[in-house]
């Protein structure tokens, strides 16, 4: 069985169209919602989708608790995918090349849907292609498919956006290995990110690496690495708290 997790806040707009755009290429679609409106009752009323009502707010809260919900259910593949504006076309590429045989399928934008969001991504794709040696061009689309099993191997800690980058860092800890398609999503005026979750998912990348130090002081100049990690997590959680 292949299942679609949509993590949703306030989509009442789009999600109808998204949800009856993707029932034809998954089994089963289950929405997790925090929203304050219609969005979990517009959800329900479209066969062969499960609501989780999630009380906490942030992305990442509404992916574990959907992950959660899975359990047993002889499930195959799981995709994950936002609802605001997404082209729910493109699972059909997930899925080709889960079956394929790559333990990891992700989205890579070819433009970004504001200048916030490009130069946010920009930034957070060279931090992780440095410390990895990895040459992503974006790691914060959202969109991704991965194998169940494999998934039961990532640890999600993030609670909002940083979620994005608790997988791939997961992913890449776990040697998984990953197919790397491009998709297409509209441009927008306005976007979500604001500067406190750019310091969160800064936050969370630098105190993924101190915890795990040696994958870290394993690098050429991995003691000056991992100092700077320290001074830029004191300095980064120093900002949120203002």
């Amino acid at each position: 069985m292949n299942v679609l997790i949509i993590p949703t806040r306030n989509e009442e707009r789009n999600i109808k169209r998204v949800l009856l755009l993707s029932k034809r290429y998954v089994d089963k679609i289950i929405v997790a919602d925090s929203s304050t409106d219609k969005t979990a009752e517009i959800a329900e009323s479209v066969e062969g989708v499960e609501v989780v009502r999630v009380d906490e707010i942030g992305k990442g809260v509404a992916i574990k608790k959907a992950v959660e919900k899975l359990g047993q259910r002889g499930v195959n593949l799981v995709l994950i995918m936002d609802a605001n504006e997404r082209n729910p076309q493109d699972l059909e590429k997930l899925i080709k090349y889960l079956e394929f045989g790559y333990d990891v399928v992700i989205g890579e934008r070819r433009k970004m849907r504001s200048l916030e969001r490009k130069l946010l991504n920009g930034f957070g794709t060279f931090c992780f292609n440095f410390m990895t040696g990895l040459r992503f061009r974006d790691i914060f689309s959202g969109f991704l498919g991965i194998k169940y099993e494999k998934l039961r191997t990532i640890k999600i800690e993030a609670v909002g956006f940083e979620v994005e980058i608790n997988f791939i860092l997961e992913i890449w800890k776990n040697k998984l290995s990953i197919k790397r398609i491009p998709i297409e999503v509209p441009t927008i005026s306005k976007s979500r990110c604001r500067i406190k979750d750019f310091i969160s998912i800064s936050l969370f990348f630098d105190r993924w690496f101190i915890e795990r130090k040696e994958l870290v002081l394993s690098k050429k100049f991995g003691y000056l690495y991992f100092l700077f990690l320290c001074i830029a997590f004191i300095f980064q959680s120093f900002l949120l708290k203002l």
